[in-house]
């Protein structure tokens, strides 16, 4: 925007006193308007801002009730395998007498573990928990070295050739 100056010359000051005034207002109503397109841009973005935080949001939900749709359908698969697996072994055992107390135990064991893993039942066990679920087909990394984990290939005492680096 242009600046103007205004100074005592052909034309007093106090002569130029409408002519400051009509700039200083036209200046002011000019600041005024930007001022109000710059909040109403703001408010725009806030609430497109808060629309894409709101979606975001909604696509984790949405994840992460899918992943615990896809979880309980495997818990279910499993258990169903296992209780058919069981049955089966308790049927072979019984028609081969070797159905002893010990694996009727056993079998009351992996039953009970099999009611607490099914996501229909989940059934309280004394030793495990919800969160035990989430563990079992993680693997815990070791504190300690072993030449079979990923881990020796990035500590390997050979230097890796130039063209892999």
């Amino acid at each position: 925007y242009g600046t103007k100056e205004w100074k005592d010359g052909n034309k007093k000051l106090e002569d130029q006193l409408p002519e400051i005034v009509a700039r200083l207002e036209v200046e002011a109503q000019r600041i005024n308007e930007a001022q109000i397109e710059s909040r109403k841009r703001e408010e725009e973005y806030r609430e497109k801002e808060k629309q894409r935080l709101a979606f975001e949001q909604r696509k984790n939900t949405e994840l992460v009730n899918f992943r615990k749709l896809i979880g309980d359908l495997d818990r279910w698969h499993l258990t169903q395998r296992l209780r058919q697996y069981l049955n089966d072994l308790e049927k072979h055992a019984a028609a081969n007498n070797i159905l002893t107390g010990e694996l009727k135990e056993w079998l009351i064991w992996a039953h009970q573990k099999t009611d607490w893993y099914d996501p229909f039942i989940s059934a309280k066990d004394e030793w495990l928990t919800e969160e035990d679920i989430r563990k079992i087909f993680t693997v815990e990394k070791s504190p300690y070295y072993s030449s079979f984990t990923n881990d020796a290939e990035s500590s390997s005492y050979f230097p890796r050739p130039w063209y892999t680096k």
